[in-house]
């Protein structure tokens, strides 16, 4: 193993302690946060409207997903905190993964941040280059039936064809709701996917960090 990767290892052991000792209680995944502003009245009407035909937590959980994960588009946006997301845009897995967790407690349903780590190989810049690249993904972890599972939030035919640069490969989309499972993309000999064992209330200075680590490993 390389120094390198020795050192983003010990780094994602820090990250985790720090994790055990701050977010064990269950409650922190139904707080609004800073960033995770499910109390905003916005995200508390976007919720309302989105979930008034459903009955179950499952059925809630399905429709916010299903909203979060075909509301993306090419409209960036600067903010990090959901309200904002949902009003300008923000096209980030990192940004959405924040929406959808805002969405999710707005309704009572517990949510949580989550990593993960991708490589894409032999990507094709628009300058005509080709590397490896390396960067921090963001999904939403979600609390149904006694479980949590992940949610691959920009789990749709554009994102995808983003990532594998192949058109065909748009067909394989979108990723589709079980409240049983993961639901997340899947890896293949192009585009490595390891999902790391932390998870976060908000967006903190630690998950600030870890992300940093990834992009620029």
């Amino acid at each position: 193993m390389s120094n390198k990767s020795l050192l983003f290892l010990f780094f994602l052991i820090f990250i985790a302690n720090l994790n055990c000792q701050g977010n064990k209680e269950f409650s922190e995944y139904l707080k609004a946060t800073q960033y995770i502003d499910s109390h905003n009245p916005k995200i508390i009407e976007k919720a309302k409207q989105l979930t008034q035909e459903c009955k179950t937590d499952a059925e809630k959980a399905k429709a916010l997903f299903e909203y979060v994960r075909d509301s993306y588009s090419d409209t960036s946006c600067n903010s990090y905190i959901a309200s904002e997301i949902m009003e300008c845009g923000g096209n980030s897995c990192r940004q959405r993964s924040i929406l959808l967790a805002a969405l999710c407690r707005a309704t009572g349903i517990p949510a949580r941040l989550h990593l993960q780590k991708v490589v894409i190989k032999n990507w094709k810049k628009s300058d005509g280059t080709v590397n490896d690249v390396t960067f921090a993904h963001g999904i939403t972890g979600i609390f149904l039936n006694g479980n949590w599972h992940l949610y691959e939030v920009v789990g749709n035919r554009d994102k995808w064809i983003r990532w594998t640069q192949d058109q065909k490969r748009g067909l394989e989309m979108p990723v589709e709701f079980y409240p049983d499972r993961d639901c997340l993309f899947q890896p293949d000999e192009k585009i490595i996917i390891e999902t790391l064992p932390i998870y976060f209330a908000d967006r903190t200075e630690e998950m600030i960090g870890l992300i940093e680590k990834i992009d620029n490993f």
